[in-house]
Parts: C-alpha cells; structure tokens; sequence
C-alpha cells in the first residue's frame, strides 16, 4: 500500500491519499483515522485497488511534520526518526516486511548471485535503498543477516533475508 501528501494552494485542500489492492488494508486504516482523528474518508474501488482519500489538514501536517512524509510523489523514503529512535523500531519492520515482503521463489529470479539461490529467503522489495539499509541495520542487531540486491528488471531494492544452512 502506499500514500500520498498533497496541497492544493488555490483551495487550501490538505489530501491524505491511501491505496492499496486489499479493501481490507484500507478498511483498517480508515478505522484507526476515524477511531484516532475523528474524520471520516471517502473511500473508493477503481479496478484492483481501493483508494482512501481522507481532506484533512490536522492529519496531512501529523504525517508531514511528525512522520517526516513528503509532499507528492516520494524520492527518498526513510523511517521517520520519531520511530527509529524509539522502542517501536522492530514493529515498523515487522509491519513492513508484513506489507512488502514475502517468501521469494528462486524461479522469479534467474539472475541472481549464486549466494541468494542456495538458502531459503525472505524477501522485502522497495524502490528507495536507504529504508532498506535501515531495516537491514535493525534485524542485525538481532543476528538477523540480509544482503541488499538491486533488481534491473523490476528498478527495486530487495532485501534477501537468508536462513542458515544446517
């Protein structure tokens, strides 16, 4: 799933735009906006995926200033500090290997280093290396190895979470 941040000057309309392929996903999050916020979206199913738009400028500054969320379309996506340096740093991983990971069969990928192929993986994928580098920074301080790989086809990051061989 994925958001975006926008203004629009003439209006001063602050949209929070939610979407993602599982109805469920955005069901939840409407849920915690309405429970948390008080405001309630609009949301709507446009072929495979159901949106969430939610005009609200208490929440569009919350994400913007508090989480660190750019506005519009995103270059560089980190985890936002107030997370990172806190004790919630392992659940935001879970959550986002949760939402963009998955176990990877070796088929997809014919051209991978021979060192990906010869164990299990775990595998989470994003377009912006830097979260990524930083996910694999926190899983070692678990003794949980990952190898960032980037993928030509695809034009993502993915991080390979290898098991051990017995």
């Amino acid at each position: 799933s994925f958001f975006l941040l926008t203004t629009s000057p003439r209006n001063k309309e602050y949209t929070v735009h939610f979407v993602d392929e599982y109805s469920e996903q955005i069901n939840n999050i409407h849920f915690y906006i309405l429970s948390l916020f008080g405001i309630k979206g609009k949301i709507t199913r446009k072929q495979n995926k159901t949106e969430l738009m939610v005009y609200s400028k208490a929440l569009w500054i919350f994400l913007n200033k508090i989480f660190e969320m750019p506005i519009g379309k995103k270059h560089k996506i980190k985890i936002p500090e107030i997370i990172n340096l806190s004790d919630f740093r392992l659940s935001f991983v879970k959550g986002f290997i949760d939402a963009d990971g998955g176990i990877f069969r070796i088929e997809e990928y014919e051209c991978l280093p021979k060192w990906i192929v010869k164990s299990p993986n775990i595998e989470v994928s994003s377009k912006y290396k830097i979260i990524l580098q930083q996910i694999k920074e926190i899983l070692e301080n678990y003794d949980l190895r990952g190898h960032l790989y980037f993928h030509k086809t695809n034009q993502s990051y993915r991080l390979f979470l290898n098991g051990k061989i017995n």
